[in-house]
């Protein structure tokens, strides 16, 4: 049995086009995102699946020079390009992980993971519960394959997971809720002001012994910096099942 992480990265966001190789600090975001993934335990593999358009030649040869696994598909059917990656790569497990969240967390994703293997469910997606950023769905291979084979309609192939809340007769679904409501947190980075948070919070926490700092941090420091947290408050959480267009 393998467990993969599969990154759904490309360079053209409409919002904030080529973020995914916008740098914060040291490191592009796509780097950060695959360091962080590297501290959960239970993930066998990192992939992360884009597509071989012209506009994503600067990530595919940054992933090459560092070494980090990638799998290039379609630039639209994003549901074709998960499955024939997790095929691949003979993946039975997927944790689908989406390349604005440079914050994730490696310790709720292990809490994640073993929720979705004790409660033997076919889906499982974090709560509106947790921080926007903070943000994963697991899946079976299996879900995926009929997901795969059976969605028609635009939004299933454009997105990963709209297929399986549509169909929630086909599959053993659950969503895993964090402790207490951090929904007021904004950790992704979809706009401007989104980056310029998420980099003073890189900045300020990303420090020697201390470079994996986990969301308890990130929300403390949020709250003792008020004027850097109102810098992306106010910017409306999108709730969809599948927000991110990437």
């Amino acid at each position: 049995m393998t467990i993969s992480a599969i990154i759904q990265a490309r360079m053209g966001s409409t919002r904030l086009p080529g973020k995914v190789m916008k740098k914060i600090g040291r490191y592009p975001m796509i780097e950060l995102i695959v360091k962080r993934l590297k501290k959960a335990k239970s993930l066998d593999n990192i992939i992360v699946a884009t597509s071989s358009n012209k506009e994503n030649y600067p990530l595919i040869n940054f992933l090459k020079r560092k070494k980090i696994k990638y799998f290039c598909g379609s630039e639209k059917d994003v549901l074709s390009r998960y499955y024939s990656a997790a095929t691949k790569n003979k993946v039975t497990t997927i944790v689908r992980i989406t390349a604005d969240c440079p914050l994730i967390d490696p310790k709720v994703l292990a809490e994640q993971i073993e929720f979705f293997y004790n409660n033997k469910v076919d889906y499982c997606f974090l709560g509106l519960t947790f921080a926007e950023g903070i943000c994963a769905d697991l899946f079976s291979f299996e879900s995926l394959q009929k997901a795969f084979n059976s969605a028609n309609q635009k939004d299933e192939r454009e997105h990963v997971t709209p297929y399986f809340h549509k169909h929630k007769e086909l599959f053993k679904i659950a969503n895993y809720e964090n402790e207490t409501d951090d929904s007021r947190f904004r950790i992704v980075v979809d706009q401007e002001e989104d980056f310029e948070v998420v980099s003073m919070i890189i900045k300020n926490l990303y420090k020697k012994g201390n470079e994996f700092f986990d969301i308890h941090q990130i929300k403390e420091y949020l709250i003792r910096h008020p004027d850097i947290y109102k810098l992306n408050a106010a910017i409306k959480r999108n709730e969809s099942y599948d927000a991110f267009k990437l």
